[in-house]
């Protein structure tokens, strides 16, 4: 017998897939971007590093706006 499936997200399609695979590449990129830059220059590189905290920002909206739009809705009784 099998389990029931009470997981209520749904997966999202291949495409929504792909960008927030490659959305989360640039991110880690900016990661080491900004570190790199910081230890070259001695200080913190401002510009990579507002990049990279624009993303993680847009990270978390990202998240959040997922949930709200990939979730399986049961039907009203």
């Amino acid at each position: 017998m099998l389990p029931e499936d009470n997981n209520k997200r749904i997966k999202p399609p291949w495409y929504v897939q792909v960008i927030l695979a490659f959305y989360g590449f640039l991110w880690l990129n900016m990661i080491f971007i900004t570190g790199l830059n910081s230890l070259r220059l001695g200080y913190i590189d401002y510009d990579s590093g507002s990049i990279f905290f624009a993303m993680t920002i847009g990270l978390k909206l990202i998240f959040w706006y997922m949930d709200k739009y990939f979730y399986r809705h049961e039907p009203k009784d």
